[in-house]
């Protein structure tokens, strides 16, 4: 078979772009490893993740807010960058809550330089609306979001998408595990237009996770973290004094 191959190669030239069949894998060689093949999503610490998204100073990441006032995932990523030393990233969630205070440090240490958002509440609210940011909040619906996203208006480069569960794969919904949340339909429009999407999962289920709000095509990387958010903690119905 092989010398079949090799003259032929010689007898005919390939077109331009394409290439003589070398294997199976050859285009995928992890799929020659059984434990690469399933494995090879899967980072071993948060830090390890960012790194392996090519994240750069500058660019775009993104968030969902299905855990509403218990999430833990904008605050426990924007802490990680920060402390990795990047600088002037938007940000781009789809709605920032009480819980997200802990940001105006980050805004007036020049990690976050712009920011994206359905809503912002609380002390981080109060303190953009009292000039923190030098750049204008750009303020949307949930379905603008989705339009500017669609669009190309935002291009998010790195999506950190927080869900109570996942398999090795990527598979993931919201009704499952510890703290389910509900939806993830928040997330869907980042898990397919991102360049990177980075799944943090507290449990991990067996494959396949079915039905799946984010597919395992969609997803680049995965790491498990403590927490992703506590679903109980409701956003208030009252302004924050």
């Amino acid at each position: 078979m092989k010398e079949t191959v090799a003259m032929l190669n010689q007898q005919y030239v390939m077109p331009n772009g394409l290439t003589p069949y070398a294997g199976v894998t050859a285009k995928s060689p992890w799929l020659a490893s059984e434990s690469e093949k399933r494995q090879r999503k899967i980072c071993d610490s948060l830090e390890t993740a960012i790194r392996r998204s090519s994240l750069q100073n500058g660019m775009t990441i993104s968030f969902h807010h299905a855990f509403r006032g218990g999430d833990k995932v904008v605050n426990m990523v924007v802490a990680k960058l920060a402390e990795m030393g990047f600088r002037d990233l938007t940000l781009a969630s789809s709605s920032l809550i009480d819980a997200h205070w802990p940001l105006i440090e980050h805004i007036k240490n020049g990690v976050i330089r712009q920011i994206y958002t359905s809503g912002l509440r609380g002390k981080l609210g109060e303190e953009i609306s009292a000039g923190l940011m030098e750049n204008p909040v750009q303020i949307h619906s949930h379905g603008g979001r989705v339009q500017l996203i669609q669009s190309g208006e935002l291009s998010i480069d790195v999506a950190f998408l927080g869900v109570p569960c996942c398999d090795e794969f990527g598979n993931a919904n919201g009704f499952s595990g510890k703290s389910r949340c509900g939806s993830l339909g928040y997330a869907r429009v980042d898990a397919e237009h991102a360049k990177c999407v980075v799944l943090l999962t507290e449990e991990w289920v067996d494959y396949p996770n079915y039905p799946a709000s984010i597919a395992q095509d969609q997803v680049d990387l995965i790491v498990q973290v403590d927490e992703v958010g506590d679903p109980q903690k409701k956003l208030p119905r009252v302004p924050s004094v």
